[in-house]
């Protein structure tokens, strides 16, 4: 019983920074309102949240763990960007309802919340002030991003481990690994 109101506890803490990111301070009212319409999702590692071209029908926000976009084309997936605890995807689409650009899959077990678009229109139609702050916040993004302001993330772990006992082959995989990274600094 303790742990699950822990859970239950941490969570709603959790839902309440991300409600404040997205749309800044609001009457209790409307923060209540949009936490009614939270769907929680959990996913495994290799889960696929959505693919590219699926329809942009809601906004999700990573809670815990980690996810990775991708754009696919005719060579295959080629990573674009990682999403970590604390950041949203489909800012974009929760308002213009455009189509996913990229497919976004777990990397490691992740506890996302998602708002449908339907429900946000809900929500906006009856709280303006919902929709005024979710646009102030997307300006704020667009103008960073624009600027080149966002920080590039860094890699947290990387590991190589010798096959078959080969040291030759060991260092050659490490320096091409090395070359390759040094071309993105």
């Amino acid at each position: 019983t303790l742990s699950t109101l822990a859970s239950e506890r941490l969570r709603d803490a959790q839902l309440g920074q991300i409600l404040l990111r997205l749309f800044g301070p609001l009457e209790d009212a409307v923060r209540d309102h949009l936490r009614q319409q939270i769907d929680w999702l959990e996913l495994e590692p290799g889960e696929t949240l959505f693919r590219q071209a699926d329809p942009g029908d809601a906004l999700y926000a990573l809670i815990d763990g980690r996810l990775a976009a991708f754009a696919e084309g005719r060579a295959g997936g080629v990573f674009l960007n990682e999403i970590l605890p604390g950041e949203t995807i489909g800012e974009i689409a929760i308002v213009t309802g455009a189509h996913r650009s990229a497919t976004v899959k777990a990397t490691r077990r992740s506890l996302l919340v998602r708002l449908a678009r339907s429900d946000f229109d809900a929500i906006a139609a009856q709280h303006p002030i919902v929709y005024k702050a979710f646009a102030q916040v997307l300006v704020t993004w667009l103008q960073r991003s624009h600027d080149g302001q966002y920080r590039q993330k860094e890699a947290r772990e990387i590991a190589l481990i010798a096959h078959r006992g080969e040291p030759s082959m060991m260092e050659r995989v490490t320096q091409s690994l090395a070359n390759a990274l040094s071309l993105i600094g």
